[in-house]
């Protein structure tokens, strides 16, 4: 068992090792809202965002990102920096298959390409809550159905180039 590093939620975590991660939730007004494991505790790391973080991805122990609410950030060169988001929408998860390519989801849809996060034609207006890619041609997102987000039950599959909702 580990102490956590905060009281307040965490939402999620992503490891680059048994022994170095990365952890982001709800902020506080003291601390940030991302946490490092390392040297076998979590430590509150600086934050540019007093915003809440839904997701973290790392591609290796130096490279990441996080996303939420209307916030990208990237992780480079030891520090967390903000990014621009492209609509200002609202996102809940990022999948990051290379540090030159990734997804994030939330009202709406995000490529990462060519260096930069850029919108992706969708066909459902349902908030997504979580995006994975099985390959860089292939993957899933899901979202709605909750009375306190927007739309219905969506499940889209990403192939050949489209997102396309499955029945």
């Amino acid at each position: 068992s580990f102490p956590s590093p905060t009281t307040n939620p965490l939402v999620s975590i992503a490891m680059v090792s048994p022994t170095e991660g990365w952890a982001t939730g709800e902020p506080n007004i003291i601390l940030g809202s991302i946490f490092h494991y390392t040297n076998g505790s979590w430590q509150s790391v600086p934050s540019p965002t007093f915003q809440p973080l839904n997701s973290v991805a790392m591609t290796s122990a130096n490279e990441g990102w996080a996303v939420g609410d209307d916030t990208i950030l990237r992780y480079t060169n030891g520090s967390w920096a903000s990014v621009p988001n492209p609509t200002n929408n609202s996102l809940a998860s990022i999948y990051m298959l290379s540090p030159d390519e990734g997804w994030a989801v939330g009202d709406g849809i995000l490529h990462y390409t060519n260096g930069n996060w850029v919108s992706y034609p969708i066909s459902t207006t349902s908030f997504l809550n979580s995006v994975y890619m099985v390959s860089p041609v292939e993957g899933w997102a899901v979202g709605g159905g909750d009375p306190y987000l927007r739309g219905t039950v969506a499940i889209l599959h990403y192939t050949n180039g489209v997102w396309e909702s499955v029945a």
